[in-house]
């Protein structure tokens, strides 16, 4: 697009905040990540709402005093967030509650962030120069200062630091490992070194993280360090910035402000006793009422400390903090720095880096548009269709004139990379850049990883999940696939991953309710061991963008009852999602995958389909011999694996059924198939059975079937334990030729809500 007024960035401005606010509805009344609640206990009343503490096993993010709405019994509620520590949360309900609540559903979308966005936008209506500097951002084909050649290694970072100082915009495209974040901390230094501001935003906290680690670092090293000059704004997980002692904004208050910590420390221990002592029941109606009194201290020392908070940023040189964080910050948002550097754009709305162009004098814009774009969920609206569901380089025309073959000279490409084994890359390299992108000769060392197990000297895998016989469902809350057999081959991946002395491993999936499942699973197998601190890393592939580590497992999930793989994998940013997860992956990449069911349902040019093609063909593919060893072992008691035609699996079953004190529930597609050995066994015991099945039979004493269209075959035991891809079924064919044992309650109670009985 090109503008050639002003007035044409006032038509603009109003298209994207006709895009936001229609945003900002959906999510206020529909959208936002869901997580499960246990265990809620009313503490106190305030007005009509009531104060609840809950127990959260998922990991969770969200800063306190969010909007949330919660899920009770089919019935919704809005809500705040209170306060977050390990498992347990305290979350303001509106509404009155007197009895324990057993399970919710939390859901949290930060929809009053977009409000802000807009009212943002509107103010720039009112700027000439915020309006030029937006003109400057979206016609990209404008004159480029720049140096006159590139010869040596440094003469890249020469080019960049040049331009960031001497044009209003200038753009990168940084691909998967290609050094991105080296050459945006060199620019940050170049600036902070010279005395000038500089503002560092990103999409996500974790993107802020690495390139504030970088600057503070390199400092660090060169004796250059200035207690209070390089802020880190907002929150943040990352353990290496939380121990330093003067880099976050809030950190930095509680060194001037010790009075304060000590009280906010002990009004917390007091807090959290009483709640312990509510959790038992044992707390009396006084001790309630004392609770609220000591959270609206706390709110009240909490808000004193804020702002002396933003004292310390305001005399900051360098700062870094959210996209999100610039609209809603008058800290941010009313300063004007020499440079704002944008990293992840291609995860951004184009709004949001627009808006923040007119934070600073020149801009640097940074991305990988082969990776995944923005995430807008009102699909009906023309305005987020065409603003908040592509990233800026296709708005200001990149994209094309790269697909077009045409030379753009304002824009630059980080061609090296230095990530991935050359295993991995050779298909990102070929299919995904269309040999724009080299390997360094650096990648080599990656062949320390791909020692490791299992698959050893594999640095690339493909594990064919109909090993275990394996079933693609959905959630039937929130309609997203899971896939209990591929979520165990990746828990075992990952326990092999771990014994074998790998530290950094990530499991990926395109699902949100198998990374839910996997992370269950995680916490109850691998939480329970000497393993338990090791900082696995489980998410979806857009959660996962931007993180690397030296093995990542992708759970593809999809295979059958469904009858094609979803969207995630097939549709126009499916080629992006596979990008993002295979680049994750430094030495070693394990890819679960029912092949024959994505060669069969996928056109042979989409990218999955691709993939497995690649994988196959180099010899990629785990045989199963090597399938069987990996998985001939039982690493964790929570987890055991056995030969499915075993002895000692008919023996463990056939102990765990008698024992069985409450209720079996038996789920198999078709149960006139089941076998003479487990119809048996199943006759002879009195405990109460439910049986799921895609049939329709008649309940009788002691028995209740319940008929659903799409079923896996499984048996759960007293909602604690559950044999998953043992040989129900009289029927040979595609049969498990190994069979697991789950002992994870948690993991069991979700699996019944995600199958809702």
């Amino acid at each position: 697009m090109m503008l050639k007024t002003l007035s044409d960035v006032n038509k603009l401005i109003t298209e994207w905040q006709a895009a936001i606010e229609a945003e900002r509805n959906y999510l206020k009344f529909h959208g936002g990540r869901s997580f499960t609640l246990i265990k809620g206990t009313p503490l106190y009343q305030v007005g009509q709402s009531t104060v609840v503490l809950f127990t959260i096993y998922s990991e969770i993010f969200v800063p306190e005093g969010t909007p949330v709405r919660i899920k009770i019994d089919h019935q919704e509620y809005q809500g705040e967030l209170l306060s977050l520590k390990g498992t347990q949360v305290e979350i303001k309900i509106n509404e009155v509650f007197k009895t324990n609540i057993p399970f919710a559903e939390l859901f949290n979308e930060p929809w009053e962030l977009l409000d802000q966005l807009i009212d943002r936008l509107e103010e720039i209506k009112d700027y000439r120069s915020k309006q030029a500097k937006i003109m400057r951002l979206m016609n990209a084909d404008s004159s480029t200062k720049h140096l006159e050649k590139i010869k040596q290694s440094n003469s890249l970072q020469k080019e960049l630091i040049y331009r960031s100082f001497y044009n209003a915009t200038t753009y990168i495209w940084g691909p998967p490992g290609t050094g991105k974040s080296y050459n945006l901390t060199n620019i940050i230094l170049k600036h902070y070194e010279k005395n000038k501001s500089v503002l560092i935003i990103a999409h996500s906290n974790a993107a802020v993280d690495v390139l504030m680690k970088n600057v503070i670092n390199e400092l660090e090293q060169k004796n250059k360090w200035k207690s209070g000059e390089i802020v880190r704004y907002g929150y943040t997980k990352d353990e290496e910035l939380l121990q330093h002692e003067d880099v976050l904004s809030s950190k930095l208050v509680e060194v001037t402000d010790r009075t304060n910590q000590y009280e906010i420390e002990n009004l917390d221990e007091r807090k959290h006793s009483m709640l312990r002592k509510a959790r038992r029941g044992a707390a009396t109606k006084r001790e309630l009422d004392d609770l609220s009194k000591i959270q609206n201290k706390l709110n009240k020392i909490r808000s004193e400390i804020r702002e002396k908070e933003k004292e310390l940023i305001d005399q900051a040189k360098v700062i870094g903090t959210t996209l999100s964080k610039c609209s809603i910050d008058p800290l941010i948002y009313l300063r004007e720095f020499d440079l704002v550097i944008v990293d992840e754009v291609s995860m951004a709305y184009t709004p949001q880096i627009a808006f923040a162009s007119t934070l600073g004098k020149r801009i640097v814009v940074c991305g990988d548009f082969k990776q995944l774009p923005p995430i807008a969920t009102c699909f009906h609206n023309e305005f987020v269709k065409k603003w908040l569901q592509e990233d800026l380089f296709h708005h200001i025309g990149i994209v094309q004139k790269i697909d077009q073959g045409e030379p753009i000279s304002n824009l630059v490409l980080l061609n090296n990379q230095r990530r991935m084994h050359p295993s991995i890359s050779a298909f990102t390299n070929k299919e995904i850049y269309h040999s724009l992108v080299y390997d360094h000769p650096t990648v080599k060392k990656r062949q320390e990883i791909s020692k490791h197990r299992p698959f050893r000297m594999k640095a690339n895998s493909v594990i064919n999940s109909q090993f275990l016989n394996t079933f693609a469902l959905k959630d039937s809350n929130s309609n997203s696939r899971y896939n209990l057999g591929s979520a165990i081959i990746a828990i075992q991946c990952l326990l092999t991953s771990i014994v074998d002395g790998i530290k950094s491993i990530g499991i990926v999936t395109p699902y949100r309710a198998q990374a839910k499942l996997i992370s269950l699973l995680h916490k109850e197998i691998i939480g329970k061991t000497k393993y338990k601190d090791i900082p696995i890393q489980i998410a979806t592939v857009h959660r996962f963008q931007g993180a690397e580590c030296d093995v990542i497992i992708f759970d593809s999930v999809d295979t059958k009852p469904q009858y094609s793989p979803g969207l995630l994998l097939t549709d126009q940013n499916s080629e992006r999602l596979i990008n993002v997860a295979l680049t994750r992956a430094k030495g070693k990449f394990i890819h679960i995958a029912d092949i024959p069911f994505i060669k069969n349902k996928t056109n042979s040019n989409k990218t999955i389909n691709k993939l497995i093609q690649f994988q196959t063909m180099n010899e990629h593919k785990v045989s199963r011999d090597e399938f069987e060893k990996v998985f001939s072992k039982s690493i964790s008691k929570r987890l055991r694996l056995f030969s499915s035609y075993s002895s000692e699996l008919k023996n463990e079953l056939f102990e765990d059924l008698r024992n069985a004190q409450q209720k079996i529930i038996v789920s198999m597609p078709n149960l006139s198939e089941m076998s003479l050995e487990i119809r048996k066994i199943i006759n002879e015991i009195e405990t109460p059975i439910v049986f799921i099945s895609e049939s329709s039979y008649k309940s009788q004493k002691n028995r209740k079937f319940i008929k659903k269209d799409q079923v896996q075959p499984f048996i759960m035991i007293d909602n604690e334990i559950m044999w998953y891809g043992i040989p129900l079924s009289s029927v040979g064919l595609n049969q498990s030729i190994i069979s697991a044992r789950l002992n994870c309650p948690i993991t069991i109670n979700t699996l019944k809500g995600f199958i809702d009985f």
